[in-house]
């Protein structure tokens, strides 16, 4: 989805709070990790939640405030859309206009269920984590700090092109991080010890190191990998 269209969005996006957001333009400039929070008048615990990003907020201010904040607010009435816009009256955020067909985007290309919801991007749009209804109260300084450093971790694989083991890599068919390994973490899915990737399927030798997901048993070689990536 890309930083384009929160480009494309700034001019109206609605800007709260104090002065460190000057513009989503300097944020992407300054490699900001992004995260799109979804509202609603009727989450049973809005207060909280609104209260828990000014205190992440707050603890940002020695942290070179990594993550910049953008509120959608997804009630479907305008004055629904008001109380909420009134409740973070006081939070240092941009907000999404009512206008706006952003939600309406974003809902279906990342599939948002439920509310509250926070997704984590980087600057090209690429998610980095999700976190929905009690899990946001669980972030705190160093969860900030572990997608900002996971962030870093892909550009710096993008530029250099070389692998260590234990890198971190995404690519967009998976949602999941993938691990660069040597094969002797995790045995692949021949029985003799070979691996096959699932993207152009070809069989590597259990000793060409991939990229791989746990969770799903899910391998990729450095080719598809690299050609995958370019996207970002």
């Amino acid at each position: 989805m890309a930083s384009n269209l929160i480009k494309e969005l700034e001019p109206n996006l609605i800007k709260r709070g104090d002065a460190t957001y000057s513009s989503i333009e300097i944020c992407i400039s300054q490699n900001k990790i992004f995260g799109f929070l979804f509202l609603s008048q009727f989450i049973p615990k809005i207060d909280q939640v609104i209260k828990k990003f000014q205190t992440l907020y707050n603890a940002q201010k020695s942290n070179d405030y990594k993550l910049t904040l953008i509120i959608i607010i997804c009630d479907e009435e305008k004055y629904e859309y008001d109380l909420v816009l009134t409740k973070i009256s006081d939070l240092t955020c941009f907000i999404v206009p009512f206008e706006s067909n952003f939600k309406d985007k974003i809902f279906k290309n990342y599939n948002i269920i439920s509310l509250p919801t926070l997704a984590i991007f980087d600057k090209n749009g690429k998610i980095l984590e999700f976190c929905s209804n009690l899990e946001i109260f669980d972030i705190n300084i160093d969860t900030i700090n572990g997608w900002y450093n996971k962030f870093n971790i892909v550009n710096e694989l993008k530029v250099s092109r070389s692998y260590n083991i234990g890198d971190i890599g995404f690519i967009p068919e998976h949602r999941h991080d993938l691990i660069y390994s040597d094969y002797l973490v995790k045995m692949p899915n021949y029985s003799k010890g070979n691996w096959y990737c699932d993207i152009c399927q070809k069989a590597f030798n259990k000793e060409v190191p991939n990229f791989y997901c746990d969770l799903c048993s899910y391998d990729v070689c450095d080719s598809c990998y690299e050609k995958r990536s370019k996207n970002f």
